[in-house]
Order: C-alpha cells, then sequence, then structure tokens
C-alpha cells in the first residue's frame, strides 16, 4: 500500500480504516456527558474569542483538556480536528496535518525543517482561514516548536494545541488546566457515581478522603467511580495506596498510569531522576529544601520549571507557609513504590539522606526545644507527611543515630499539634529492625511518654515493655525506663508508684539535666496533684536550674506553668497572671498551639479572678481560636468545657449545656484519657442547668466506667452529687440525702486538697437543698476550718456552689 509523505509500506496485516470522525477531522463525539460547572467552558470561550492565534491548553494528563475542547467547539464554528497523540513518527504527523488542511504536495523525505517548509508551501488558500486544533500535542513537541511559527507567520491560521507539555515559543498563549479543588472534585465524583450506578449511598464526607488521594483528577475519578458500586471509598483508597488497585479502562484504552509513564518516557535522564526524587514526597517540597534535593543531579532551578513545563510537577498556593512543588498522586504512585523509578533505591536514599542528616545536626530532639530554632520547628512541622520518608532514608544508610534523632524530633512536634498517634507510629516504625538498644530504648520510652495521656493503655504499656526488654543490662535505658513509666504514672493517677520511679531515675540519669528536669516536672504534678503544696513548691527551683542547663524552653513554659498555678491556688490572680503572660512568648515561640491555648485558659481564669472579665473574655477567645476540632480535638473539647462551666457560674445555661455537650462528643474523638474524664465531669454538672433534654446517666455511667485509681474516686463524688441533684427533682429528698452522704464519704479522705474545696461547695448544696440543714451547714463550717487564709476565702466567698448552698440555708425548711 502507499501513504501520501511517506511511500510504500508493506502491511502484515488487513487494513483497518479510521472512524469517519477521524478521515474527516471533525469534532470528536463526546465520550461522557459534560458535568460539573460551567466556568472552565466559559473561560476557554473568551480565551478563543481573543486575538491569540496560538493558544495551548496545558495541563497534566487526565485533567480533562479534550473533554473541555469539544464542550466549548460544540456551541461553535467547528475546528479541524487532528488527533496527533495517535501519530506514532513525525512522518505520520506530517501526513494527517496535510490531509487535514488540504495540502496537495508534500515531501516524501527529508529533515524536519523541509518538511515544514513544504508543509506551509502546499497549503491551499481555502485553509488559511480555518481554526485547526492538534490534540495531544506533547508527542511532538520538538517538530511543531519549528512547524508553528512558519504556520503563524506565513498563513492566518489559528491554532490551539491540547498538550501536558507547553512549547514554549513567543507566540504562544498558556490556558492552565488545574485539578479540580476538593468541592468541585467531590461534586463531579458524585455525578459520576449517579450517572453509572443510580444513587450510591455514600455521602460526601466519606468520599472527601478519596478524592484528596486522587488529587482532584477528573479522569482518576471517572475510573474510580464504577469501582465504588464495589468498595467501599476506604477500601478503594487502601487498595490504590498499596498497589493492590489499578484505575484503568480497557474497553476505551485508559489508563492514567499509562499516560504518565508516556509523558516520563518523553523527558531527559536528568529530569527523570529529579521526578523519581521528588515523587518520593507527595505532599510536596518547599523551593529551599527542593534545591538541597536536586543540586546532586543538576540546576535545580532548571529541572523543577522543566518539569513544571511537562504538568508532571505542580507549584502548589502558600497556606500559612511558602509555596511547596509537588506531583500528583498518580505521578508519585507510578514512579514511587508502586511503579519504575527511574532511580535505585540507595541513589534515591542518598540524595535523601543528606537533607534530612543536616536537619538531624546537631541533637535535633533537643535543639527543637531550644530557643532560637523557629526556622527547624517550621520546616520539620510541613514535613509531617514525609517523615517517615527523611527518617527511613537515613536509617537505610547507616545513619542510626542521626536518623533516631530526626524521629524524635518529628515525634516531639506531632505531639504538640495534636497529632500524638502519628507520632507513636513513626517512633514505632523507626524502632522495626534497629540493633542498637540505646535507639530502641530512646525511640520506645519517648513513645511512651507522649502516649501517656491517650486512652490505649495496652499500646502505652507494649511501648514500656520494649524499653525494658532492650534495657535490662544498661543502666541508662534502666533510667529511661524509669521515667517514662513515671509519666505514664501520673498521667494514670497512680501517684504510689512516684517515690521509688523517681529513686530510680534519679541514680541512672544523675547527669543530664534535661531528662531531670522532665523528672520535676513529674514530681511536681504528683505533689500538686495530692495537695502537698510545700512539697510542690520545694521542687520548683530544681526545675528551673535544669531548665537553664538543658537550655529548654518547653521546661522554662512549664516552670511558669507551676509558678502561675500555685499563685492562683493562693489567691494571688495577679501574680498568676504575672507567670502566665510572661510564658505565653515561650509558647508561641516553639509552637506549641496546645501549650499556648492552655495558658491562655489559665490566663482567663487568673484575669477573672482578678476582677478583669474583659480581658478574660479575651483570653477564652484567644484560646479557642488557637485550637480547631479536626487538628487537635482533645485541647478543643477542654477548651469548651472550660467555657461551659464560666456561662453556668455567670447564669447562661442554655448556652453553658449546649457548649458542654459540644465538649463531651469532641473528647470522646480525642486521644487524651484526662481530657475526656474532665469534660465529662464538667458536663454532667452543667447540665444541671438545663430546662430540657440532657443526657444525664450516659455521661455518669461514662464516668463510673472510665474513672480509675485516684482520679475515680474524684468522679465518684461527683456522680453521687449529681444522681442527688437528680432524685431531687424527682421529688426524692432521701435519696438525694443519701447520695449526698456518700460523696461526702468519698470525699472526706481528700479534704484540704484542691478538688474537695469545690466538691464540698456541691456536696453542702445538695444537702441543703434536700432539707438536710445540719449537714450542709458541717460540711461549710468543715470546708472553712480547712481551707484557711485569704485565698481560700476567695474561693469560699465566690464560688458559684458555695453561694448557693448558703442561699438555701437562709430560706429555711
Amino acid at each position: 500500500t502507499t501513504e501520501r509523505g511517506r511511500g510504500f509500506r508493506l502491511r502484515w496485516s488487513p487494513l483497518v480504516q479510521p472512524p469517519e470522525d477521524v478521515l474527516s477531522f471533525a469534532l470528536p463525539s463526546p465520550r461522557t456527558p459534560w458535568i460539573g460547572g460551567r466556568d472552565r467552558v466559559l473561560a476557554l470561550i473568551e480565551n478563543l474569542e481573543s486575538k491569540a492565534r496560538l493558544i495551548c491548553i496545558h495541563g497534566p494528563a487526565g485533567v480533562g483538556k479534550t473533554r473541555l475542547m469539544i464542550e466549548a467547539f460544540s456551541s461553535r464554528e467547528p475546528p479541524i480536528w487532528v488527533r496527533a497523540g495517535a501519530e506514532t513518527d513525525t512522518g505520520a504527523l506530517f501526513t494527517i496535518l496535510s490531509r487535514s488542511l488540504g495540502a496537495s504536495e508534500l515531501p516524501l523525505d527529508g529533515d524536519d525543517d523541509s518538511l515544514c517548509s513544504g508543509l506551509v508551501g502546499a497549503l491551499p488558500q481555502s485553509a488559511e482561514d480555518r481554526l485547526l486544533v492538534i490534540d495531544g500535542a506533547q508527542k511532538h513537541v520538538d517538530v511543531l516548536r519549528k512547524l508553528l511559527p512558519l504556520l503563524l507567520a506565513e498563513t492566518s491560521l489559528r491554532i490551539v494545541l491540547g498538550s501536558q507539555t507547553r512549547l514554549g515559543i513567543k507566540e504562544e498563549h498558556l490556558f492552565e488546566m488545574e485539578v479540580l479543588d476538593e468541592e468541585q472534585a467531590l461534586c463531579f465524583l458524585q455525578e459520576k457515581l449517579d450517572s453509572v450506578a443510580g444513587k450510591v449511598p455514600i455521602e460526601s464526607a466519606d468520599l472527601r478522603s478519596l478524592v484528596q488521594h486522587l488529587d482532584g483528577l477528573p479522569l482518576a475519578l471517572e475510573l474510580a467511580a464504577p469501582m465504588l458500586r464495589a468498595l467501599t471509598p476506604s477500601q478503594l483508597e487502601n487498595r490504590l495506596r498499596e498497589g493492590g488497585g489499578l484505575l484503568s479502562d480497557h474497553s476505551a484504552g485508559l489508563s492514567p498510569g499509562q499516560l504518565v509513564r508516556e509523558a516520563v518516557s518523553r523527558l531527559p535522564e536528568d529530569e527523570q531522576l529529579a521526578l523519581s526524587l521528588l515523587s518520593a514526597f507527595p505532599y510536596g517540597l518547599t523551593l529551599d529544601v527542593a534545591q538541597c534535593v536536586l543540586e546532586p543531579i543538576a540546576d535545580p532551578l532548571r529541572l523543577l520549571t522543566n518539569l513544571m513545563d511537562h504538568s508532571l510537577l505542580h507549584r502548589t498556593a502558600a497556606n500559612n507557609g511558602p509555596p511547596r512543588f509537588r506531583t500528583l498522586w498518580i505521578v508519585a504512585r507510578e514512579l514511587g513504590a508502586g511503579g519504575e523509578s527511574g532511580i535505585s533505591q540507595d541513589a534515591r536514599d542518598l540524595s535523601i539522606a543528606e537533607q534530612a542528616g543536616r536537619w538531624a545536626r546537631p541533637e535535633a530532639e533537643r535543639t527543637i526545644h531550644q530557643p532560637g530554632q523557629s526556622a527547624l520547628r517550621h520546616v520539620l512541622r510541613g514535613e509531617f507527611g514525609h517523615a517517615d520518608v527523611w527518617v527511613q532514608a537515613l536509617l537505610r544508610c547507616g545513619r542510626v543515630e542521626e536518623g533516631v534523632e530526626l524521629a524524635l524530633a518529628f515525634a516531639h512536634l506531632m505531639s504538640w499539634a495534636g497529632l500524638t498517634r502519628d507520632a507513636l507510629g513513626l517512633a514505632q516504625r523507626s524502632a522495626e529492625g534497629l540493633d542498637s538498644k540505646r535507639a530502641r530504648c530512646r525511640l520506645f520510652s519517648t513513645a511512651a511518654e507522649l502516649g501517656a495521656s491517650l486512652q490505649d493503655a495496652g499500646a502505652v504499656d507494649a511501648y514500656l515493655g520494649e524499653v525494658a526488654l532492650d534495657g535490662l543490662d544498661d543502666e541508662w535505658c534502666q533510667g529511661r525506663w524509669a521515667l517514662a513509666a513515671l509519666t505514664v504514672a501520673v498521667a494514670r493517677g497512680q501517684f504510689g508508684r512516684g517515690p521509688d520511679l523517681l529513686e530510680q531515675l534519679r541514680s541512672k540519669l544523675d547527669d543530664d539535666p534535661w531528662l531531670l528536669g522532665r523528672a520535676d516536672r513529674m514530681e511536681h504534678s504528683i505533689f500538686a496533684m495530692l495537695g502537698e503544696v510545700e512539697d510542690a513548691k520545694s521542687v520548683l527551683e530544681d526545675l528551673r536550674v535544669h531548665a537553664e542547663a538543658a537550655n529548654d524552653d518547653l521546661m522554662r513554659v512549664k516552670h511558669g506553668i507551676s509558678l502561675g498555678f500555685h499563685a492562683f491556688s493562693e489567691g494571688r490572680a495577679d501574680d498568676a497572671v504575672y507567670c502566665y503572660r510572661k510564658a505565653l512568648p515561650m509558647a508561641a515561640q516553639l509552637g506549641h498551639r496546645e501549650l499556648e491555648a492552655g495558658l491562655h485558659r489559665r490566663l482567663a481564669l487568673a484575669l477573672q479572678a482578678a476582677g478583669d472579665e474583659e480581658g478574660a473574655r479575651r483570653s477564652r477567645k484567644r484560646a479557642l481560636s488557637l485550637t480547631n476540632p479536626d487538628d487537635n480535638p482533645d485541647v478543643q473539647a477542654h477548651l469548651l468545657a472550660s467555657e461551659a462551666e464560666y456561662l453556668h457560674n455567670r447564669g447562661d445555661f442554655e448556652e453553658a449545656c449546649e457548649l458542654a455537650r459540644r465538649a463531651c462528643t469532641l473528647s470522646m474523638k480525642g486521644a487524651q484519657y484526662n481530657t475526656t474524664m474532665s469534660c465529662l465531669r464538667d458536663g454532667v454538672v452543667v447540665g444541671l442547668g438545663s430546662t430540657g433534654e440532657y443526657p444525664f446517666y450516659d455521661l455518669l455511667e461514662e464516668l463510673e466506667t472510665r474513672g480509675v485509681d485516684r482520679e475515680s474516686i474524684t468522679f465518684q463524688v461527683t456522680v453521687s452529687f449529681v444522681r442527688g441533684m437528680l432524685a431531687l427533682r424527682a421529688g426524692k429528698q432521701d435519696k438525694a440525702l443519701d447520695y449526698a452522704r456518700k460523696g461526702y464519704g468519698l470525699c472526706e479522705p481528700f479534704i484540704g486538697q484542691l478538688d474537695a474545696v469545690y466538691l464540698l461547695g456541691q456536696l453542702a448544696t445538695l444537702a441543703a437543698e434536700a432539707g438536710g440543714r445540719s449537714l450542709a451547714t458541717t460540711w461549710l463550717e468543715r470546708a472553712e476550718g480547712a481551707y484557711k487564709g485569704e485565698s481560700w476565702r476567695t474561693v469560699l466567698d465566690e464560688d458559684a456552689w458555695y453561694q448557693r448552698a448558703r442561699v438555701a440555708l437562709k430560706q429555711g425548711p
């Protein structure tokens, strides 16, 4: 057979004629109906109506360039449509272009320049005013860079390209095609679900994570939709993450992975290597970090720019930080663990470890606690999503000490941001396969300390067990185990274990102020929670000395909080305000939003006690603004409960009840045991101001079943008090008095301690309102005798429950 422009060809199989629309170069028929808004269509039409003669619709594979052009041209004069992506070589491209434009003659051979000039010279007059669409132009960029300037100079043709690669010629007008944003992608996927399977009962909230994983890429969403008839969104996402699922449509010949591989194959070797490195970081790298990673390959800026020109790398908009350069998920998957990388794992690890080592040195775990290290903390926070990549590269390169330092630095920062479970997972994965007992000890002991407040005793005890097993014959490891065990014991209220553990860790770690300062914090907590105020104060000087020796701002903040706590509990509200305000700048510099929010909450209480209601209101609002329920539900729940308690004392009962319910619900989603219990306790007491339906018995049951050790006594007193108040509502005064006596019996052993002063006011109120006037009077006198001095007088005079008890006694039987 013969082909115009190519000469004689021997065909080994019968000639298959292309579809009619290819022969006529007509506008293709859309494969699927248009879904979504018309904003993109209108924007492209506006560009087509401009004076630009060369428009390049530029975007990644699967973003919908072809479908957008079909939609835009469906209401306009039809163009000449050429499928350049289907042509295998330059000769085939010129053949199809000559047919589409009606060229009469075309050289059968010659270089690209002669073919370009021959095609331009052979164009008939009738073709010069037409609109030519070249779809899939990325496959022939080199020859089109020569041909298109000639066509624009010698004819009046207008040309539209659909291309993954920009040509970079001066006449080119770019129309950028971005992936769909999250809300658009959700709508697109939901409409696709409706079209392939009717109304599929999947909520948008369940689809959100899958949409994020697919980067809002229309082709990926379209191919995912049919799979959701058999799989849940989370199951499909997990399969794709693990490489067990492929997005493809064999009948239509569509596969995002294949499109990516074709795009990568057109890159020069250095750009393929650069892309392979960058694909290990699907959340993107800042410019500074990307430059450091790419420096060993070639000029980093050239590599980044060229990869963006090929739609394989994207510069994301700044979001409370510098812009980041990232690949789409599908690119990362094809070039990362799930596909051909173009670079060996060892070479990749060496490049990544070089930058990771700069962050790890020296002693990154301690460095992030020090003043003047905001830049390091900021850059590591931006790499939370890639923490495993950086750490594992160091470990695989044999740089174990640096890998452990970096893992621990990430773990601390993650816990400060409310990502405690992520921090524990990182520490556990980093410890796997390590031979060094001290390295494993550092990772597992830190994991136990960070996870101490979690409602997952099994995991925390397992971490302690790992430390104990590795440290049987190592004194330093034994000391670290003792510190971790002490931290866990304090979080669980197991104060009886404190003295032995303190003695053990101080005998093993007597020369390390950084670790001893942490022991001081635990010792102070034990004394403070037991109400042994003078002993608690005696620890503060050691904590200050160790904080200065270790140059640790976190310890300095904790020291300031402890000073403020004592000032507040002694009625020195102005001194407490000073201590909290002094600690706030250091907490802000650390970027420890949970700590900063907690300081504002304490400051609000101190300001309120000092008579500054407006300042207290501002501090409460500031505390709430520093956190959100998605990043850290524990902190947000605690703040909501505190605000509910304040509103309850002020008399705004309905609003207080609403906030209390929100706090209890949110605390159940969190990870911290103490926060959950505190919110339940506050929520059930605040609910006594409710005039409508309130889940008293659900909250009481949670309190009774979750309370452990010493803390259970406090919670059981609260349970007795609330059950008594509910009995009083039902007119059962005798039963209410029984609950009051039971609560007092539980409370009596620790009268004189901080918690008991508030509980006595509640029990006295219950007894007085139930008719037990003598009991209420006796308990009020016991409180006044146990809590002497001006500081306690303020509590006894101003606490809402003490006031309510006195009012009930004055009203008589």
